[in-house]
C-alpha cells in the first residue's frame, strides 16, 4: 500500500510538470525528493525529514493506529510521531513509473 501512495504522488507531480512544460531534470528532482523523504522516514531520521519536508507539509494517515478514520497531520506532529517510533521504521522500495498518457 505504501508504494501505491508513492506512485500516485509521483504521477501527480509528473503530470503537473508535463502540463506546465516540465523537463526530465524536473522529474529527476521530484524523484530525488521522494526517495529522500522515504529513506528518511524509513530510517526515522527526523533531522533529514525536517530538511526535506516543507514547513506547511501535511501528511495523510489512512486508518492509522487501528482507527477507521482518515487523519491529516502537520509536519511537527509527523516528526514527533517518527521520533516516538509510532511511525516510520519500514523498509520500502520506491519504483517510479512513466505515465501512459
Amino acid at each position: 500500500m505504501n508504494s501505491l501512495w508513492i506512485v500516485l504522488m509521483l504521477s501527480t507531480f509528473s503530470t503537473s510538470f508535463s502540463l506546465v512544460g516540465g523537463n526530465d531534470e524536473d522529474v529527476k528532482l521530484v524523484q530525488l525528493s521522494v526517495q529522500s523523504f522515504v529513506k528518511a522516514a524509513d530510517e526515522r531520521n527526523t533531522k533529514r525529514l525536517d530538511e526535506v519536508m516543507h514547513d506547511e507539509c501535511r501528511v495523510v494517515l489512512n486508518r492509522q493506529f487501528g482507527s477507521k478514520e482518515l487523519s491529516i497531520i502537520n509536519k511537527a506532529l509527523y516528526l514527533q510521531l517518527i521520533q516516538e517510533e509510532k511511525l516510520g521504521g519500514d523498509q520500502r522500495a520506491v519504483h517510479f513509473c512513466t505515465p501512459l498518457w
